[in-house]
């Protein structure tokens, strides 16, 4: 591979690792010093993240096994998956595997379902990569779950480190309005028009991550609580929360800022690995500045 393209591909690698790491430890994962962000986090789309980048690092994924098998209850099983479809992202095969192995308890029927409706990685190839981009050889007995799935590693032994998330921390605040209102479209829009004065239907599904008729009824669902604000422009309805009153009931200290975290990490996924495609390997500097 091209010297100069080798050598900043494992700096993207790198700094994709440690905005991961910083992320999952700002929801309660542990052994990683991270500030603090007023950006809200969004589980889904850094579970797929990891599901492609945690590869090349096993005890980052193993960690967010950790976390999820804790808050298990407040992942979005099918905005899991409408994300994975819509924004393109690469981690489908661990994701089945991951989904199979969440499967195991009796009451994790939502990831089975999940693992039945992705298609698993034919043939067989290992998980996990070394730093130099060569497998990591399995020691042991293949762990079933994701040996089902196509991937081989070493079988899971979770350590159960793994913290409830900090509701006070503003990149948690998703995961606090799904513990309050259940997971739902509701929590996202809620947690969207928190950091937004006026939006219609159209954009928030799009923020969001749901369906705009989705996302449309729900608007008008929450309205009748008289806890909305619509005004009309244009002919569209726009919709808006009182702020302050928001912020005091949900005891926020600082506004969060709203990322459409989906479409920037499958963009920054889908870099990366161009960088790594064999078809690359051999261009030279300008024809890769190109």
């Amino acid at each position: 591979m091209n010297k100069l393209l080798s050598e900043f591909s494992q700096r993207w690698l790198d700094a994709l690792l440690d905005f991961t790491w910083r992320s999952w430890s700002a929801l309660g994962v542990p052994g990683y010093a991270a500030g603090h962000s007023r950006r809200v986090l969004d589980p889904e789309a850094l579970i797929l993240f990891t599901c492609g980048v945690g590869r090349h690092d096993p005890r980052l994924f193993d960690e967010m096994l950790d976390w999820i098998s804790l808050h298990e209850r407040l992942i979005n099983i099918q905005r899991l998956k409408t994300l994975l479809t819509r924004e393109s992202f690469n981690g489908g095969p661990v994701l089945s595997a991951l989904s199979r192995f969440m499967s195991r308890p009796k009451t994790a029927s939502k990831w089975r379902r999940l693992a039945e409706s992705l298609a698993a990685q034919k043939p067989p190839e290992p998980l996990f990569f070394l730093p130099n981009g060569r497998p990591l050889p399995v020691v042991g007995t293949p762990d079933p779950a994701f040996a089902k799935a196509g991937l081989l590693r070493d079988a899971v032994a979770l350590r159960h480190h793994a913290k409830l998330f900090d509701p006070e921390r503003p990149e948690a605040l998703l995961l606090k309005l799904r513990a309050l209102f259940g997971v739902n479209s509701r929590a996202e829009l809620a947690a969207f028009l928190l950091t937004n004065e006026k939006v219609n239907a159209s954009e928030a599904a799009r923020q969001t991550g749901y369906f705009q008729r989705t996302a449309y009824n729900a608007l008008v669902e929450m309205r009748l609580s008289g806890l909305l604000h619509v005004t009309e422009r244009g002919g569209e309805n726009l919709y808006s929360l009182k702020t302050s009153a928001w912020a005091e009931f949900l005891e926020l200290e600082t506004t969060p800022l709203w990322v459409q975290w989906p479409p920037l990490l499958s963009a920054l996924e889908t870099i990366w690995l161009k960088m790594r495609d064999p078809e690359w390997a051999h261009r030279e500097p300008m024809k890769l500045a190109l």
